[in-house]
């Protein structure tokens, strides 16, 4: 894999551009976590069960030397089906696919750390940390 390193004004371009594609719409975006494999390309139709559903913050958050730091997400008080997070799709608020990231447990390397990645079915799911960086 090639290795691409940014000057700082560079990532926080892309990085804008990304929160103004989440930040689209009427209302604040959402991030979706589903379970397996994170589909090829975010133009692609969704994999995997639906497990849980986040509410982002309108602006969903700030840019700052090369991140894209998540402002308070919403957690899922009651998630949809039980499952092991594989990915999240995050969304405009009209449902137009920005990115995929991976999802891992606090410990893990995942761009959206939650709690456990084993979700059960109307049991809370918590949001420890969202960033995301660009190289």
């Amino acid at each position: 894999m090639a290795v691409l390193r940014f000057k700082t004004t560079t990532k926080n371009n892309v990085l804008t551009q990304v929160k103004n594609d989440i930040d689209a719409g009427s209302g604040p975006g959402i991030q979706r976590i589903y379970t397996g494999a994170m589909p090829a390309s975010v133009e692609v139709a969704e994999t995997g069960t639906l497990i849980a559903e986040l509410t982002l913050s309108d602006p969903c958050g700030t840019v700052t030397a090369g991140e894209l730091i998540f402002s308070t997400i919403v957690r899922d008080a009651a998630a949809n089906a039980d499952g092991v997070a594989g990915y999240v799709r995050t969304y405009d608020s009209d449902l137009n696919a920005v990115f995929d990231g991976d999802v891992s447990n606090t410990g893990g390397t995942g761009f959206l750390k939650l709690n456990t990645i084993n979700i059960v079915k109307d049991g809370p799911v918590f949001i420890q940390s969202c960033i995301l960086r660009v190289g």
